[in-house]
């Protein structure tokens, strides 16, 4: 390792050390900036947090450094809104997201029902969330992480006499 490699290393030790000394987030509250984005078939939750966060419920995890989620959730009929920004709290929606993006500089403890394990450095990953072994779900996804105005969610349940049919006719936007 050269001279000018160790500096940059010990000067992003320091800056990540120092982001987790500065804020701290527990569950969804805490040192957390959050811009909900409505579509017209979803709903993405783009959120940013810097420094300590420890999650339980749904995503049991402890990131340490900067992290930043995406969660994309088809639009219900009842949840029409603006896109806002929204500080110090992660909105959750009753339902887990159909995709969970997450981008980690630092470290990161993960021990939820999805995926388990530890990461240091830096970790991109997409997550489609399972569904329930009794459930099938024909969806259509369009995500684009550096336009999440354009992310378009069309999704349908399977009729269970014929499987190339589906029950919802929204799935006919999906190209």
């Amino acid at each position: 390792m050269t001279a000018t490699n160790a500096r940059r290393l010990a000067i992003a030790s320091a800056l990540v050390f120092q982001a987790c000394v500065a804020g701290c987030a527990i569950q969804n509250h805490g040192s957390i900036v959050s811009r909900v984005i409505h579509t017209d078939s979803a709903v993405v939750v783009d959120s940013f947090a810097l420094g300590a966060w420890a999650r339980g419920s749904r995503d049991r995890s402890l990131i340490l450094g900067f992290a930043r989620e995406r969660d994309v959730h088809p639009k219900s009929v009842e949840r029409h809104g603006t896109s806002r920004w929204v500080f110090f709290e992660k909105p959750l929606d009753e339902h887990p997201p159909l995709l969970d993006t997450r981008i980690v500089v630092g470290g990161l403890l993960d021990a939820s029902r999805y995926q388990a394990g530890a990461s240091l450095g830096y970790l991109s990953e997409a997550l489609l969330i399972p569904l329930a072994p009794d459930e099938s779900r024909i969806l259509c996804l369009t995500f684009d992480p550096e336009r999440l105005a354009r992310t378009r969610v069309h999704w349908s349940t399977p009729d269970a006499t014929d499987l190339d049919s589906t029950t919802d006719p929204n799935l006919g936007g999906c190209e």
